[in-house]
């Protein structure tokens, strides 16, 4: 099988491969949460009481998806379906919570040695990345392409942090 992550999902590809506690034949990570240095506003702002209740309180879920797309996605290619879609994915009972839950575990407690884990990897992986992503900066494929030996690293002009959604053709 081919395991494909992208920002959080890409960072538990990373670690259930470079633990290798699952064999894919292959790997593909897009923008991929892998180091320690970038820490997107949207986390540090849902970590933090009572800031984190109060963005579902007094916003619409079309807000905050506009909010957050404008930061995550490369102007070109933000657009009003994209805001209905995640608009849809903000709404519900128990969206804060799930939200605010993962901001506050998101970084693993063994961040350093699973870092160091990384060039463990031996099977073909394939990264991809937006040249504009705001929230994982390019510098972290740049740094995951040094580290895994057997990457290949592609960074997509006028494109964010989501390039299956902003050019999925070319991804």
């Amino acid at each position: 099988f081919v395991l494909i992550g992208h920002s959080y999902g890409g960072g538990i590809a990373l670690y259930l491969t470079s633990q290798k506690m699952i064999h894919p034949q292959k790997l593909i990570l897009l923008d991929c949460a892998a180091y320690n240095y970038d820490d997107p506003f949207f986390m540090v702002g849902l970590r933090h009481s009572p800031i984190n209740r109060l963005a579902y309180w007094f916003t619409t879920p079309r807000l905050m998806a506009r909010i957050g797309l404008n930061y995550i996605v490369y102007k070109d290619n933000f657009s009003k379906k994209l805001i209905d879609r995640y608009a849809k994915i903000i709404k519900g009972k128990d969206k804060p919570y799930s939200h605010i839950n993962t901001a506050r575990q998101i970084i693993p407690e063994n961040y350093d040695s699973l870092i160091a884990s990384y060039s463990n990897i031996t099977i073909p992986t394939l990264i991809i990345w937006g040249a504009n992503d705001k929230v994982l900066s390019p510098k972290q494929g740049e740094d995951l392409h040094k580290q895994i030996k057997s990457s290949e690293l592609h960074v997509l002009d006028k494109c964010g942090h989501i390039p299956h959604e902003e050019l999925p053709e070319l991804t």
